[in-house]
């Protein structure tokens, strides 16, 4: 099975649904001089246009969010959870103004994001509080964190980006078939995610022709037209038009310089030849 960097697929997938908006995505921030980083993202208030309607579990954002995410082939667990406080910690302090001086708790909000349900979590003890279909409270010491638990989420639009990551291959066709792209460059990510479901055996109505096909057709303005017809001989071209639409794009005189007499009366019978030029003569 081809391996998939999930945490940087479900990454950019986030800047996508949060791009031009009042929230930035982060990837990858440094947190320590040790060059620790976090999972997968950081999501940052800024200057930008509001968001009418976010997906399932991001409905109250902080100015500061802090996600760590595990895919069906990881285990939502007590150290992923430790290593979340842990960037908490080396990420307030840096962003603050000093250690006298930090963001203020209620500011920053931790989530935690898995396709799986964590059973893990609840074998150590821990106890997950539902507060909606796929959305649960965990109270870790002195922390609340959201976790949202993708494989479970309702199928609506506002969820079609979670959809992608359900790991069902009817979650990704609704996702793919629901979810609006802000970036059409982005949309290629569909492309990983589509090859892993149908090694999964997934069945899914959605091929990878119907992808390509889409991917093209939405992003064939980013070429000129000489580009595109590079990738085609003359022949192939010319094979989509009669002859009387190419011609009509040149006068005669443009036509017959491409040709010797010989070659233009070889298109004419000697019966043809010698009517038109007895013709010529009763003119003259």
């Amino acid at each position: 099975m081809s391996r998939i960097n999930w945490h940087r697929v479900f990454g950019l997938t986030l800047i996508d649904f949060f791009l031009d908006s009042e929230y930035e995505v982060i990837l990858e921030k440094e947190l320590t001089a040790k060059k620790q980083f976090l999972d997968i993202a950081i999501i940052k208030r800024k200057e930008g246009k509001a968001i009418t309607e976010l997906p399932e579990g991001l409905e109250e954002l902080a100015a500061h969010n802090l996600i760590t995410y595990k895919s069906m082939q990881e285990s939502l667990n007590t150290w992923a959870i430790d290593e979340l406080i842990g960037h908490y910690v080396n990420y307030r302090k840096q962003e603050s103004q000093s250690l006298h001086h930090l963001i203020p708790v209620e500011k920053i909000k931790l989530f935690a994001m898995c396709t799986r349900y964590p059973k893990s979590l609840e074998q150590s003890g821990l106890k997950l509080e539902q507060q909606q279909n796929a959305v649960f409270n965990l109270t870790y010491g002195s922390h609340q964190i959201k976790v949202l638990v993708l494989s479970k989420m309702p199928k609506a639009q506002r969820n079609a980006i979670w959809q992608l990551f359900s790991g069902t291959g009817e979650g990704f066709v609704y996702g793919g078939q629901n979810y609006n792209w802000h970036s059409r460059q982005d949309k290629a990510i569909l492309n990983q995610l589509y090859e892993f479901y149908k090694q999964k055996g997934a069945v899914m109505p959605y091929t990878m022709d119907d992808f390509v096909r889409d991917y093209v057709s939405e992003n064939l303005h980013v070429l000129s037209a000489d580009e595109v017809l590079k990738r085609y001989s003359p022949d192939e071209v010319l094979g989509h038009y009669s002859p009387d639409e190419v011609l009509k794009q040149y006068s005669s005189d443009e036509v017959l310089k491409h040709y010797s007499p010989d070659e233009v009366l070889k298109q004419y019978s000697p019966e043809t030849i010698k009517a038109f030029l007895e013709k010529l003569e009763k003119k003259g």
